[in-house]
């Protein structure tokens, strides 16, 4: 099932608010995160995003989406420092260390990865920390912790399970995503991931169309994700890349 209206609604309400007071710099990051997560409107989220870190130089939430915008367009370096930069305004939040994590784990830093989920659990147990953490340990090989990360996290991903070579797992696991998907919002790049990883490049490549329709947030990491290495050769993907308007490699 489709998000629905909620990044649209959240977009009414930033420009409403700003239409109000246009110096409101939460106002002006809310409507760059939309633009950034839903939009895919890289240089209107630059610009709003900057003029939100102009008017309060303090504002945490700014410091991640800049982080999130600079690493879907492969700049790793600057999307460190910002996400520093958030840690340090806002060291009682996991959302900084949490999402961080995610693009170390993206850049190939797996222990620097891990840290930062570990410490986004310290922070929130209950955040998605546990799930994340279980891919950092499944690439570097340490599946049965992994196993239980993602049994911490309420079940084991398909495409994951498909690595391990457990297909009717899989089958399994997607047949449930996609039923629940008529009735709550489960990401379609996960169901996308698990076809991928059972060898079935066509349904992948339909549910990232879907994953695309759905304007999932993780289609901006997505020429990063490793669990996709396997279509990563396909014409299909890099026109997908293209459609996005994320680049294919990480600068480091």
């Amino acid at each position: 099932m489709p998000r629905g209206s909620e990044e649209p609604r959240a977009g009414d309400a930033a420009r409403t608010a700003l239409r109000i007071d246009s110096t409101l710099a939460d106002g002006r990051a809310a409507l760059g995160a939309v633009e950034l997560f839903y939009d895919w409107d890289f240089a209107a989220a630059r610009r709003d995003l900057e003029r939100a870190l102009d008017l309060n130089p303090s504002a945490s939430t700014a410091y991640i989406y800049d982080g999130a915008l600079l690493g879907a367009q492969g700049q790793f370096d600057s999307t460190r420092a910002l996400f520093t930069k958030a840690q340090s305004l806002d060291p009682l939040s996991s959302g900084p260390p949490l999402i961080f994590g995610n693009w170390l784990l993206l850049a190939g830093r797996y222990e620097q990865a891990m840290q930062q989920y570990h410490k986004a659990l310290d922070i929130d147990p209950y955040s998605d920390g546990h799930e994340q953490l279980g891919y950092a340990l499944f690439v570097v090989g340490r599946r049965r912790e992994a196993l239980e990360e993602f049994a911490r996290a309420g079940g084991t991903p398909p495409g994951i399970l498909a690595r391990l070579g457990r297909s009717q797992d899989a089958q399994r696991r997607l047949a449930e995503l996609i039923r629940e998907r008529s009735s709550r919002y489960r990401d379609a790049i996960v169901i996308a991931e698990g076809y991928a990883n059972l060898g079935n490049r066509d349904l992948a490549f339909a549910w990232l169309d879907t994953a695309y329709s759905d304007r999932s947030s993780w289609l901006l990491t997505l020429a990063f994700l490793p669990l996709f290495d396997s279509i990563r050769p396909d014409p299909r993907f890099q026109a997908l890349l293209n459609r996005i308007g994320v680049s294919p490699r990480m600068v480091n």
